[in-house]
């Protein structure tokens, strides 16, 4: 009896490690690959951003840095390259008041804490492994800068308060980290100059340049389905 109870037992045994081996093959078989390196990302994109924005040169003495977020819009152009339109408002910290013609006469602008940047750039991807992936972006941008000065020649509602707004330049990177798996978080760094001073508003020069470094998400996340988009021909 005690010979068949042991019998019984090393095939029971048996047949439980056969099938768990199996099932073990199995799974490692179907289980999901890794995707974290892959950097295929939908042809459609948004993009959100938080960052700062630095005044810099003669800019400096009127504004401090002052806090930027919003968000763009990306369409894939190429395997490579992606079309963007982006608007970024900013809380602006001013330094000191800007002097505002108006008529023949020099209003101070006081504190104006709003401003904004809008436009459209290329992205082009020039670089990429396992880590990271980087892109050089260039754009036309529209950099408004509010007073509460008002316009003596007010057209409407919305042309009440004078503006030195103009149009702007920029180049920078933007560099994706492979740190979340599938999640696109990434480091924009641009430079932008403006064309503030040739504002007929103006009564001095403030300069143009600045430098805005921002955290960015990037919506929808990165899928190994994603991949077609990049291998048509």
């Amino acid at each position: 009896m005690s010979q068949k109870l042991l019998l019984l037992s090393v095939i029971t045994i048996t047949v439980l490690q056969s099938a768990v081996s199996q099932e073990t093959f199995t799974a490692n078989n179907t289980a999901k690959p890794n995707n974290d390196s892959l950097w295929y990302f939908h042809p459609f994109s948004i993009d959100l951003l938080a960052g700062v924005w630095f005044p810099a040169g003669k800019l400096s003495q009127y504004y401090h840095p002052s806090a930027q977020f919003g968000g763009s819009l990306g369409i894939m152009i190429t395997r490579k390259m992606r079309l963007q339109f982006w608007i970024m408002p900013r809380l602006l910290q001013p330094a000191k008041p800007i002097g505002i013609m108006v008529n023949d006469s020099i209003i101070y602008n006081s504190k104006k804490n709003s401003g904004a940047s809008l436009g459209g750039w290329i992205s082009r991807t020039v670089y990429q492994n396992k880590r990271m992936s980087a892109e050089l972006i260039s754009g036309i941008t529209w950099e408004d800068i509010g007073t509460n000065v008002e316009n003596p020649n007010r057209r409407n509602k919305y042309d009440s308060l004078l503006s030195i707004s103009s149009v702007g330049m920029s180049f920078g990177v933007n560099s994706w980290i492979n740190t979340f798996k599938k999640l696109n978080f990434g480091v924009r760094a641009v430079y932008t100059y403006s064309t503030y001073d040739k504002s007929k508003n103006l009564a001095q020069p403030i300069g143009g340049s600045s430098m805005t470094v921002s955290l960015v998400y990037r919506f929808p996340k990165r899928r190994p389905s994603y991949k077609e988009y990049y291998t048509l021909k």
